[in-house]
């Protein structure tokens, strides 16, 4: 049984269209039903494109997925869970990103997001219902492509009780910086440039 529809996948081969250069997801799967849909539209996804490709290796903790060209990026885009309802449209522009190797971000904020040094990890809970956790999670991703200082991680805060519990994340989405301190909401990229300083110069 397919996860997309006819529907979906015809409006994805349409998007797929900008795609330019190769791009790989990584799919880390346990023996779950939830690594098992993960794996299944992902598998749907690649055959959309040629340039889409899709590796898959056993994990502890799946599903945990990678969005990388192989080469610059890494493994420093993430995302832990399965990428369904808003997390869907993350998921897709993901893709299209790091084909093109772009972002959508403002000037300033690239410049700021270049110019940390340190290594630092974002972590971003969400659930696939929320309707404002797909703009932190693309921000998020966005600057890990910028810096390769950077590491960025979507969580599924339902699927990853004991990471949420650990952060006593009560409203979504819910971003922790480095492990040290989290905030709630969707702001915008001043917003989240001022919280990062904040957090790093405590």
């Amino acid at each position: 049984m397919n996860v997309m529809s006819e529907e979906i996948k015809n409006q994805l081969m349409e998007k797929f269209r900008s795609l330019k250069d190769e791009v790989i997801v990584r799919l880390y799967a346990n023996k779950t039903r939830e690594s098992e849909i993960a794996e299944k539209l992902i598998s749907e996804i690649s055959e959309l494109h040629p340039l889409i490709k899709f590796e898959k290796y056993k994990g502890e903790n799946g599903p945990i997925i990678i969005i990388t060209d192989g080469k610059e990026y890494g493994e420093r885009i993430k995302y832990m869970g399965v990428p369904v309802e808003y997390e869907f449209s993350t998921f897709i522009d993901d893709i299209i990103r790091v084909s093109r190797k772009s972002v959508n971000l403002r000037g300033s904020t690239i410049k700021f997001v270049k110019s940390i040094k340190k290594p630092m990890k974002i972590e971003v809970f969400v659930t696939p219902s929320c309707t404002y956790c797909p703009h932190m999670v693309k921000l998020a991703h966005q600057f890990a492509q910028l810096n390769e200082n950077i590491e960025a991680i979507g969580i599924d805060a339902i699927m990853f009780p004991n990471l949420a519990e650990k952060w006593n994340v009560m409203s979504v989405p819910f971003t922790v910086i480095n492990g040290k301190e989290g905030f709630v909401g969707a702001l915008g990229e001043e917003k989240v440039m001022n919280k990062i300083m904040e957090i790093l110069n405590k």
